[in-house]
């Protein structure tokens, strides 16, 4: 049972817990908010829960110690530089549901796990494209931009207009599909 909370839970608690829910005391674990989701394997490790959970399962004989104490030294090093980014960049991220992070979350944590690889902090601009014009989309289109090919303008024409815009500006685009058309038309 993981006691969620802001801070970690006494072992007091932890003991009440476990009486009055009637599960043993060493499965009751205090699970306190982490900066990083990736930090809870490390919180959960430490009080012995994929051990336990590999014993209730039965399967303990099954692991293959010498590569998980590999794969485990690997996570480490992935998250040991979690926090000790040496710069910042701003990836600019247009489409039409910007408000709805839930469609972009697949590019979110991509872009999380690059920072991270990186050991540079990523700041996400979201542009919403229903809301840009020939007028205002220099300023609009100043960083490095991903584009979800369709989301403008709901026209090739749209996205051919967009990419030679990304091109006067000079602008890295990751874009596959749209700069394939642009350059082969």
């Amino acid at each position: 049972m993981a006691c969620r909370a802001a801070n970690p839970v006494a072992e007091k608690a932890r003991q009440k817990i476990s009486v009055y829910s009637n599960v043993p005391f060493e499965r009751v674990i205090s699970l306190p908010d982490s900066a990083s989701i990736y930090m809870i394997p490390a919180m959960l490790r430490e009080v012995g829960l994929d051990f336990e959970v590999a014993r209730l399962l039965k399967i303990e004989d099954r692991i293959n110690l010498r590569h998980e104490r590999k794969a485990w030294a690997q996570w480490c090093d992935f998250t040991d530089r979690i926090g000790s980014a040496g710069h910042e960049i701003t990836i600019g991220v247009t489409g039409k549901y910007t408000s709805v992070r839930d469609s972009y979350a697949s590019i979110i944590n991509a872009l999380e796990h690059a920072g991270i690889a990186l050991s540079c902090s990523v700041k996400i601009k979201w542009i919403d494209t229903t809301s840009l014009t020939d007028a205002n989309w220099p300023g609009a289109l100043t960083m490095w931009t991903h584009y979800r090919a369709g989301r403008l303008r709901h026209t090739r024409r749209g996205r051919k207009d967009y990419l030679h815009q990304v091109r006067q500006e000079r602008i890295i685009c990751l874009i596959w599909d749209c700069a394939l058309v642009f350059r082969w038309r």
